[in-house]
Order: structure tokens, then sequence, then C-alpha cells
């Protein structure tokens, strides 16, 4: 007689949607008899290891999660019992009675932790964490040496978990933009710490079918260019650009509010320069990363030289000797230290001191070139085998010459009918309500605005019946007004019910999205109040914190209460996944 199957619970449905959202179709076909073959498997008596190493990642950009799974890959294979997990979804009572545990953490913005890991270090700082003991631990902190809070996300975990009782086992690494290369030998020597494994665990096998693996940044997936055309006036002060990019139905799954990371070669207009301020033959041979190639193929394909990093610094001012850069290098003088590495480039380093560098030297300084994420402006419900982007043209004056985006001005040159190597970077910590009758706000000065194109278009195409308010923000009507057809169209046929606009440079005074928030509180309130999702997205620096103070203002207008407890409510909206950031 055969058992009645019982279906799973909501809990574990759950569970399988997170993991399943968002593949491929041909990835779900495949699955679906995998997951059947598992379930007709005669039970097996597994030797595995006693202990558990628990593997904790922090990511904002992917870059956490993407060596946290490698990492546990790797255990997995030699033996190891590997619990992998977001600090996101991590409580801290799971710590208690865990022995081992590495957190690889990345900081950003002001020195915070990633957006979705807030929950988690407010109640690792709360005076009710447990105490930890029995837990060995290691923190591989990620940052951007630009930054005045260099890896201070990083450093804020290791000090907490130390005053918990927690045990270090290994040094605290602070990865800069060249984590790819000083990340894996640190990870080798916390990986030595590890008691060895009992014995190996049976592996299971499991079937080779053909099946396409979702595009990572180490295999990206060819994307074809459709168009790519001007969102402003030759009048605007920044160019920006709409890329419409094509592929196969179910290669490329993506969610409204992904990012999209792209695999670039930095263009000619930035390399050829260097080459010439070096005076170095373009085709000396140098090792990089254990490979032999031309000294130009390395600045093209391999190497950062748009963004200056810390370390190149470090290596000029020591074989320089000069005194003004190794006073910015001090730690007093962090703040004078980032605004120089954000207003130079590679260039500006070369001209300013030549022939200290040799082309070996050089390219041992340079971090490797890294990806660039760009908000996927399209709805997978309207564009099923299309992904749009919204991109700014980096081309600041600094002295006397244009300081070049590097991806951006790759991206810009692009044609139709030409590829690009693409993968989708998921952004669980932005995303549209469950709920369809929600009304959702949407905060997004500049490009800032470009996921909620592909919000609006989803909401319409899935038949949402909560109400949309924009407010969007930049220099000129007349010339960078992004997307201004749509939105107008939009809130003709009643799809946008509110488009609440600030134009900074058409009046006699500056008014950025900050200042409408505070002039349409009262409305906003009741929407807020009737639980309404707030979104924003856009730059980290000036804008979010100027948004947020608004908001933290609307609500203290609202409720009638202080500053203090009107921030304890954004927060409180923040826990609640009613507020969500995504800046840059």
């Amino acid at each position: 007689m055969n058992a009645i199957v019982q279906p799973p619970g909501a809990a574990v449905l759950e569970r399988v949607d997170q993991a399943l959202l968002g593949l491929p179709v041909d990835n779900l076909i495949w699955l679906s008899g995998y997951v059947y073959g598992l379930a007709r498997q005669p039970p097996q008596t597994t030797a595995v290891a006693q202990r558990t190493v628990a593997i904790y990642y922090g990511s904002q950009t992917g870059n956490a999660r993407r060596l946290a799974d490698g990492t546990a890959a790797r255990l997995k294979a030699e033996g190891q019992n590997v619990r992998l997990s977001s600090l996101a979804d991590l409580r801290l009572r799971d710590l208690r009675g865990l022995e081992e545990a590495l957190f690889v953490v990345s900081t950003q913005g002001d020195g915070e932790p990633p957006e979705d890991c807030r929950s988690f270090f407010e109640a690792l700082d709360a005076e009710s964490a447990p105490q930890l003991s029995q837990l060995r631990y290691a923190v591989l902190a990620l940052g951007d040496s630009s930054y005045p809070h260099y890896c201070a996300a990083g450093r804020r975990l290791d000090a907490r978990l130390t005053a918990l009782g927690a045990q270090p086992v290994h040094e605290r690494l602070e990865a800069d933009l060249d984590f790819a290369r000083t990340a894996p030998p640190w990870l080798a020597q916390w990986q030595s710490t590890l008691a060895p494994v009992e014995s190996a665990p049976q592996v299971l096998t499991v079937p080779t079918a053909a099946t396409a693996t979702a595009p990572t940044p180490e295999q990206p997936l060819a994307l074809e260019v459709l168009s790519n055309l001007p969102l402003t006036t030759s009048a605007a002060l920044r160019e920006v650009r709409h890329l419409e990019l094509a592929f196969d139905a179910g290669q490329l799954g993506y969610q409204p509010g992904d990012a999209l990371g792209l695999r670039f070669a930095n263009p000619p207009a930035l390399v050829e320069p260097v080459l010439e301020a070096l005076a170095i033959d373009a085709q000396q041979p140098v090792q990089l990363d254990g490979d032999t190639l031309t000294l130009q193929q390395a600045l093209a394909e391999r190497l950062e030289i748009s963004r200056l990093s810390r370390p190149l610094l470090q290596q000029l001012a020591q074989h320089s000797g000069d005194a003004r850069l190794q006073s910015l290098l001090q730690p007093a003088n962090s703040v004078d230290l980032q605004r120089y590495l954000r207003g130079h480039q590679l260039l500006d380093l070369l001209q300013a001191w030549p022939d200290v560098l040799d082309a070996q030297r050089l390219v041992d300084s340079l971090p490797p070139l890294q990806q660039r994420l760009y908000s996927i402006a399209s709805s997978p419900s309207r564009h099923a085998d299309e992904v749009h982007l919204t991109v700014a043209l980096r081309r600041d004056q600094q002295a006397e010459r244009l300081a070049l985006g590097a991806c951006s001005t790759a991206l810009a040159q692009l044609q139709p009918g030409q590829q690009i190597g693409a993968w989708v970077q998921p952004n669980e910590r932005f995303r549209l309500p469950s709920d369809p009758s929600r009304d959702i706000i949407m905060i997004g000065p500049g490009t800032g605005v470009a996921p909620y194109r592909g919000f609006l278009a989803e909401r319409n195409e899935t038949g949402a019946s909560g109400r949309h308010w924009l407010f969007f923000g930049c220099r000129r009507r007349a010339d960078d007004f992004l997307y201004q057809t749509e939105w107008l169209q939009a809130q003709r046929e009643g799809r946008l019910q509110r488009l609440s606009t600030a134009f900074s440079r058409d009046g006699s005074a500056r008014t950025y999205v900050q200042d409408r928030l505070r002039a349409e509180a009262a409305e906003l309130y009741r929407w807020i109040d009737g639980g309404a999702h707030i979104y924003l997205c856009g730059d980290a620096f000036a804008m979010a914190p100027a948004v947020e103070s608004a908001l933290v203002d609307v609500l203290a207008a609202g409720q009638g209460c202080d500053g203090e407890a009107a921030a304890a409510q954004l927060a409180q909206l923040r826990r609640e996944g009613r507020f969500a950031v995504d800046v840059y």
C-alpha cells in the first residue's frame, strides 16, 4: 500500500520559492527531475564531520556572497559539514552552540553594513545579545579604501564578537578592491585552523544533464544590443543613455529591483593616454596572476585604471618619496584622501610622477578590473527577452582634461548588433510588495529612477491595484527629465497617481526631492500610515541622507512626535521591509 504523500507546509514552500524564483525555465524543468530522483533514492548511511562550520555573508553588490559561496563549496568538497547563510537570515540564538564560523561582510555608504544586514547588527549590539564563548570565528571584511570608513562594518562585527566572548582564530583581513588576490590565501590560512574531518562523506552523484546555468561574472551571458539612445539633451551637464539588450527567453531570469552586472574592457580612450604617459612599449610582457600578457592587454582587459585605490598611492608614495602623498595616507587625513581618490585617475598620477613605476610594478599595484552594476529599468513581465538600463556617462572635468568612466564610456560606444557579457545580481532587499494592493512611494532623482520604470511596468502587467507616487529630481526639466514622456503618459492613463518633480536649476532657489517630500508631507504621511511601501534609489553620499532626514520630518509631523521617535519609526519600517534602500 502506497503511503499518502502530504503536501509541504507554508514555511517549506516559502523556502522553495526563495531558492527557485527567477531561475530560467530550463533549469526548473531539469531540477524537477533531479528532486524526483532524490526522493526515489534508498536511505544512505553517510559519515559526516561532527562539527558544523558556519559561513555567513553580508553582501551589498554580491562580492561577499560569491566569496562565501566559493568557500562553502570547497569545504563541502573536502567533507566538511557546512552551513551557508546570509546575515540577514541569521538569528543570534543560532550562534549559541556553534563552534566554528566565518563572517564575510562588506561595508557600504558611510561605513554601514549591507542594507539587508542592519537588523542583525542592531541585534548584535543590543545588551541582550548572548555570550558566545564557545565560538571560534574569523572575519573577512570587504571595502574600498577610497572611503573614510573603510571596512567599518567588518571591524564593528569583529569587535562585538570579541566583546561577547568569541575567540578569533585568525587575524581579520581588510580586503580592498584587490580582494580577488588577497582573499584566497587568507581563506586558505583560515581553513587550516579547522579540525580535520573525521571521515569523508559519501558523495551523491548528480546526473550531468545538458542544462544552462545562471550567468555569473566568470561566465557571463552574451546580450545583443538592440538600441542605445540618449535620454538627455546636449545641454545637460551629464549625458544619460537608455540601453536595450536582448537575450533568448529563459536564459536570464530577473525581477524588478535587480541589477545587471556587465563584463567590459577599458576603452581605448582610457588606455592609450596611460600608455603614452608611461612611455613604455605597449607590447612589453608583464606577469599578472600567473599569466604572461602584454602591458596593453593587462591595462585594457584586467586592471582598474579609472578608479584609484589606497594601495596604489602607497606604492607611489613609497617609490617617489613624495611628502604630499605620504601625508594623504595618514589616518588623520582620511577625508582628504577620499576626496583625492575620487577626484583623480591613474593618468593624473602618471603625469605628476613620471618614471616612478615601471610596467611590472604598475601592474602589481593596480587592482583587478571591477564589475559594474546597473539597476534594471525594465519588467520581465513586459519584456520577457529584454533587459533595459539607464546609464549616466562619467565625464568629469579634472584640471585640463575630462576624466572618463570606464564602463559608461564603453557602453556609450555600443552599437545595435554588438554584444556585451552580463549577469543578474539579485537584490532581495529591493522588491515590490507581495500584496499587489499596497501603495508604493518611489524616490529616485537622476538615474535612481531606473528601477521604478521596471516597477511601474511590472505592476501594470500583473494587475496590481495599489497606487503609485514617484518623486523625481534633476537639474533642468528641458535637459534631463529622464523618461519624461513615459511618466506623463502613465499619469494620464491613471497608472501613476502622483508625480512630484524637483528641477534644481530651473528656479531662483535650489529645489531637491527632499524639499518636495517636506512640501507634501501631509499627503505623504497619509500614504505611509495607510501601509505604503517606500523605495529610495540613487546617490548614497548627499541625496540619501537628505531624503532620510526629510522622511523623519514627515513622520514627526504626521505623528506629532520628536525627531528621535520618528527616526525610530523609519528604522522600524526598514526592518519590516516597508522602507527599501538601494544606494551607490
